[in-house]
């Protein structure tokens, strides 16, 4: 009785070193990494800006309505 475990082990081994020597495959595989890394990042960065934008844009909205106030006597 042969070892199934073992041979099945063997024939995975042998389709990823086969894969790996696909130098074509390799450099899709790396680019297309690469784009989804980049476009992840981007999108990460701009959101990450855009919400500090709207956290100053609030703050100093209500800093203004604050002043305001206080100017126009409504706060003492």
């Amino acid at each position: 009785m042969t070892d199934i475990r073992g041979e099945v082990a063997a024939g995975v081994q042998d389709g990823v070193r086969q894969l790996l020597a696909d130098d074509k495959l390799v450099s899709a595989f790396w680019a297309t990494g690469y784009k989804a890394l980049s476009e992840h990042a981007s999108d990460n960065a701009s959101q990450w800006i855009g919400r500090r934008i709207l956290t100053w844009v609030a703050v100093s909205v209500v800093m203004a309505l604050l002043a305001w106030l206080v100017k126009s006597g409504a706060i003492k």
